[in-house]
């Protein structure tokens, strides 16, 4: 956070209607209920929906893509084992389901950490979502990366495509301060500053 005067803390009661915009729930965070139920990552419908119907919540407190207005932060905590990677996947999902091109998650400062949570999302977000729905990509450094961003970049762009057939950019990443730059410079090379992006960061610190 900056050292500003303009900077506000909110803390959030979670039984509240609060938020600035209305999140849709749609395909694909619909499909990935029942995606968490029949992978037993959550053990029945009833708990699925009321993660999915937590992270509308959660994006409902952040700016809607439409928007052009300075970034918000915000702070989500959860117990060891209280369901936070299935809170992030679901915050993915509906990412997508309501037009942000860009998700970056930040998972954590170890390569097994990263792969648990690669694996995680990878799989339950490609159940969830109808085929080459995403373009995702692990620690992208290889030029040939930059052409895969150009390339999905166009397709949101263009009109030929329609909503469903344009993919979600989805970008795991260490939490190194090289693979981070990396990315960001990437990102300044592929020209994606235009569309909307969400960064989750996993045991924010």
């Amino acid at each position: 956070m900056s050292n500003t005067l303009n900077d506000v803390v909110e803390i959030v009661d979670s039984h509240l209607q609060y938020g600035r915009w209305n999140p849709i729930i749609g395909d694909t965070a619909s499909r990935l209920a029942n995606v968490f139920v029949e992978t037993a990552i959550l053990p029945s419908l009833e708990s699925a929906n009321r993660v999915i119907l937590e992270a509308r919540q959660i994006m409902a407190s952040c700016n809607s893509p439409g928007e052009t207005v300075t970034p918000r932060t915000g702070l989500v905590c959860g117990r060891v084992q209280s369901g936070k990677t299935s809170s992030m996947t679901s915050l993915a999902a509906l990412a997508r389901d309501n037009g942000f091109r860009i998700v970056i998650l930040i998972a954590g400062v170890t390569t097994i950490l990263v792969d648990q949570n690669r694996e995680r999302l990878q799989e339950t977000l490609r159940r969830a979502s109808a085929n080459h729905s995403w373009m995702m990509l692990l620690n992208p450094k290889a030029p040939r990366n930059i052409a895969e961003i150009q390339a999905v970049a166009q397709e949101w762009g263009s009109e030929i495509y329609s909503e469903d057939d344009r993919r979600t950019l989805l970008i795991i990443v260490m939490k190194n301060v090289t693979h981070l730059g990396i990315v960001a410079q990437l990102l300044n090379i592929a020209l994606v500053s235009a569309f909307r992006a969400i960064l989750i960061v996993d045991e924010a610190e």
